[in-house]
């Protein structure tokens, strides 16, 4: 590998005149580093950068997306000083870190699924499938991990910033979803008393879901269902019911995924470069707000899920209501589990899957 200890190179004609950048998707934080390759005519070459402050900031601010590259300038500045912002962005053009991109190279919606459908309001030769769905969604409530992840970020957050405190999200985010990432994997009765909220609710959480996933295995091998365990008051919101991802299959309906709906904001990066994560002590949660304190959403439908978004955005995401269900299945069990008119597992792709919104009915 090639390394630097800065981003220092001549400058080049071709990216000099972008209209936008964005980063090198091929970079990647790590040990001290940004690593990241360049494309040559001949080979691609293997570069790294130290990541000083300038780098990071520069890193953290680009990897929001496409952005118009004066926009992106004036950001840096506030952190900066504009001469050190815009030798950081020629800088970071020249060596291949930040790629130009002409002024249409903006993000784009993702595509929805061809078909639509409400949980209310079922497709001929559909209702006891939707029925059965509906009545799955107090165990999926459960077994979403979108909820120990925003109880782990609060906590996170109030042991760097306080309650009541306020922070940066650009530079505070990756820091977050690095101890996020950490703890969850340590996250049995004792972990979720250690990094979770001081109410205990994590610890009724994890409880509660032994209970479901219990009763799932027991109800796979053909026992009566026993009573879902209620999901904890704070795992209530935010407010808003799932999106799911499913396959129709002769009656019955493939779960294949989950998300979340809802008005997206303002998708361009210069959105977020003031945007502020902020501890609320009354309801002990997190909110993402703009610089005139409007509230920042991101809803993630099931082909978008949260943990493929840059980190600032992931976090507004997950705050939002973002899901990662996962269904621990038993490891004897049918080919094809299934609850009344609903699979579980893998199945054959569908011609036209079906996105179900499930409205306002709780998680």
């Amino acid at each position: 590998m090639n390394t630097t200890t800065a981003v220092n190179p001549a400058p080049a004609a071709g990216p000099m005149a972008a209209d936008s950048v964005a980063l090198n998707p091929t970079a990647v934080l790590r040990d001290g580093q940004v690593r990241y390759r360049v494309a040559a005519p001949d080979r691609t070459r293997s570069l790294a950068v130290t990541a000083t402050a300038t780098v990071r900031t520069l890193v953290a601010f680009s990897a929001l997306g496409p952005a118009d590259r004066d926009r992106l300038t004036a950001a840096l500045a506030h952190r900066l000083g504009p001469d050190r912002a815009e030798a950081a962005v020629v800088a970071g053009l020249g060596s291949g870190l930040l790629l130009g991109h002409p002024a249409d190279a903006l993000p784009v919606a993702d595509p929805a699924p061809a078909r639509r459908h409400v949980l209310d309001a079922p497709p001929e030769g559909y209702a006891e499938a939707f029925a059965d769905l509906a009545a799955l969604l107090p165990l999926l409530g459960l077994l979403d991990r979108g909820h120990d992840i925003r109880a782990l970020l609060t906590v996170a957050f109030i042991d760097r910033h306080g309650s009541g405190g306020t922070a940066s999200l650009v530079d505070c985010a990756a820091d977050l979803l690095t101890v996020v990432h950490r703890r969850s994997g340590m996250l049995d009765a004792d972990g979720a008393e250690e990094f979770g909220p001081a109410d205990g609710s994590l610890a009724v959480l994890l409880a509660a879901r032994a209970t479901a996933t219990a009763d799932l295995a027991a109800r796979l091998s053909g026992a009566a269902p026993g009573p879902v365990p209620e999901l904890p008051a704070r795992f209530r919101q935010p407010d808003g019911g799932y999106q799911l991802l499913t396959a129709p299959q002769d009656g019955s309906l493939v779960l294949l995924g989950a998300g979340t709906a809802g008005e997206a904001a303002d998708p361009a990066p210069y959105r977020w470069y003031e945007a502020r994560l902020s501890h609320r002590p009354d309801t002990d949660t997190l909110t993402v707000t703009d610089q005139d304190g409007r509230p920042l959403t991101v809803p993630c439908p099931p082909a978008r899920p949260a943990w493929q978004l840059p980190a600032p955005i992931q976090i507004a995401a997950w705050l939002s209501g973002a899901t990662r269900l996962r269904i621990d299945l038993p490891a004897q069990r049918p080919e094809q589990p299934r609850l009344g008119r609903i699979l579980l597992g893998p199945a054959a792709p569908a011609a036209e899957p079906w996105l179900i919104d499930c409205g306002g009915r709780p998680r």
